[in-house]
């Protein structure tokens, strides 16, 4: 079991029955929760569903592209699809 700061995190990648953790500072966690889990344990005014796959921390996002439906960059050069129904959101 490995205790994670919610603050640390900085996306959650969702796939199936899992979810993957990535942390501001690098570290990845697999955990055996969905992301469902997540959208409802942390609060929606940091995290932020943007996809089916995908959770983010908002204070993690340093750029919105306006490519196919929307992408987001985050600090660690991530790149995060947005899905078409949560663009204009």
């Amino acid at each position: 079991m490995q205790l994670i700061a919610m603050e640390d995190i900085l996306h959650l990648e969702g796939s199936g029955n899992y979810s993957e953790i990535i942390t501001f500072n690098g570290d990845s966690f697999t955990s055996s929760k969905p992301l469902s889990y997540y959208e409802i344990k942390l609060p929606s005014e940091i995290f932020y569903r943007v996809h089916k796959s995908h959770i983010v921390n908002i204070k993690g996002v340093v750029q919105y592209a306006r490519i196919r439906y929307g992408v987001l960059s985050l600090v660690n050069g991530a790149e995060i699809p947005i899905s078409e129904t949560k663009r204009s959101e």
